[in-house]
C-alpha cells in the first residue's frame, strides 16, 4: 500500500511540475512516445492500458498505469514516459504487469501542451494542506542522466540521499532546496542497471544562491573555492585532487600523467591507472575509465567527471576516480 501511495504522490508532483513548464515552454516541444490503445483495466483507482509502440519498424507492447480516466480502445495518445517498474503486482486485480509504466498522463496531441492531457487533473478539488512543507536543502555530489531522468547523490545534513527528478540541468557542487518527495524503496533503474535501496522522486528543485542562510563550515567554503580556482586553471595535479577530492566531486577536470596500467573491457569501459609524480605511494595513482586504447607509458591528458566513493562490488572500490574521460592527445 505505501508502495502505491508513493506512486502516486510522485505523479501528483510530477504531473504539477509538467503544468508549470508547459505553460513557459510549449511551442517547439513533442513528446517522445506516441502509443495505441490495444485494451484497457479498469480498477477503482487506476486505468491499465495495454499499448502498441513502433521502434525500429516492430511493435512493442507495454503496459501504462494512469489515474483513473475513460479511454478507447484503438486511441493514439503520446507521453514521455514515467517510471518503469519492472515486474509489478497489483493486489487489486491479483496479476503482474512485466513490464509496467505508471504516468501521471497522456496526450492527445503530440505537442507538448496541458490543454490536451488526459485524466484532466481536478486541481480546485485537491484539498490544501495549510502545515508549511518542510524544506530540504541538499549539496550536489554527482549527476548521472539516465532516460528521461536525471538521478542526483547529494548530502543532505552529513547524510548521503539519491534524488531522482524528471530531466534537469543539475550542476554538481551546487546547493539546492526542495519541498516534498516520493521515497522508492529498492528502485531499479533499468537504463543504469543499477538498484537503488531508496531513491526519492521529487518535482522540482531550486537552486540555493548565495546568500541562502546554508549552514556551511569556513573550511568547506574554502575548498569549495580552491577545487574551483584549480579546475578553472585547466590543468588538476593528483595531489591536489586527492586533497580536495569532496569539492572536486562532480566536476569535469583534466589531468596530466603517464599510464601505468592498462584494463580493457571492464565494465564496458577500459580502466587505466594514471600518475603524474604528485603523489606519494598508497595511493600514488588514480583510476580513469575511457572508450580509447592507450598503451603503458603513454603520456596522456585525460578530461572527465571526478567521483567519489565509488562501490562497484567485487573488490572495485574505489575512494576517488575519474569516469567516462576522453583522451586529449
Amino acid at each position: 500500500m505505501k508502495s502505491l501511495l508513493n506512486i502516486v504522490a510522485f505523479l501528483m508532483l510530477t504531473l504539477f511540475s509538467f503544468r508549470a513548464t508547459a505553460q513557459h515552454d510549449n511551442a517547439t516541444k513533442e513528446y517522445k512516445h506516441k502509443v495505441v490503445v490495444d485494451s484497457i483495466i479498469q480498477t477503482k483507482a487506476y486505468t491499465y492500458l495495454k499499448v502498441k509502440e513502433v521502434f525500429s519498424g516492430k511493435d512493442s507492447i507495454i503496459w501504462l498505469a494512469l489515474p483513473s480516466f475513460e479511454p478507447t480502445i484503438g486511441a493514439t495518445y503520446y507521453h514521455d514516459g514515467g517510471l518503469e517498474m519492472g515486474t509489478f503486482h497489483s493486489k487489486e486485480l491479483n496479476r503482474d504487469f512485466n513490464p509496467i509504466v505508471f504516468s501521471s498522463f497522456v496526450s492527445t496531441s503530440s505537442e507538448v501542451s496541458d490543454k490536451n492531457i488526459l485524466p484532466k487533473p481536478a486541481i480546485d478539488t485537491i484539498p490544501v494542506d495549510q502545515t508549511p512543507a518542510a524544506l530540504h536543502t541538499v549539496l550536489i555530489k554527482e549527476v548521472l542522466e539516465a532516460g528521461g531522468y536525471t538521478y542526483l547523490r547529494a548530502d543532505e545534513n552529513n547524510k548521503e540521499v539519491w534524488l531522482a527528478i524528471v530531466k534537469a540541468n543539475i550542476v554538481a557542487g551546487n546547493i539546492y532546496t526542495y519541498e516534498d518527495a516520493a521515497p522508492m524503496k529498492n528502485f531499479k533503474s533499468r537504463e543504469l542497471n543499477r538498484t537503488f535501496d531508496e531513491v526519492l522522486f521529487v518535482a522540482k528543485l531550486t537552486l540555493k544562491g548565495n546568500n541562502g542562510g546554508i549552514t556551511t563550515d569556513k573550511k568547506k567554503l574554502a575548498e569549495e573555492k580552491k577545487a574551483n580556482t584549480l579546475s578553472a586553471k585547466g590543468n588538476v595535479s593528483l595531489s591536489d585532487l586527492y586533497k580536495y577530492k569532496e569539492s572536486f566531486a562532480g566536476k569535469t577536470i583534466r589531468i596530466t600523467g603517464t599510464v601505468t596500467k592498462f584494463n580493457a573491457n571492464i565494465l564496458g569501459k577500459n580502466w587505466i591507472h594514471v600518475e603524474d609524480g604528485s603523489l606519494k605511494k598508497n595511493p600514488s595513482d588514480i583510476i580513469v575509465t575511457i572508450d580509447e586504447e592507450v598503451k603503458i607509458g603513454d603520456k596522456v591528458i585525460c578530461e572527465g567527471q571526478i567521483t567519489t566513493d565509488r562501490d562497484f562490488g567485487s573488490g572495485y572500490k574505489f575512494d576517488v576516480m575519474m569516469e567516462n574521460a576522453k583522451i586529449i592527445r
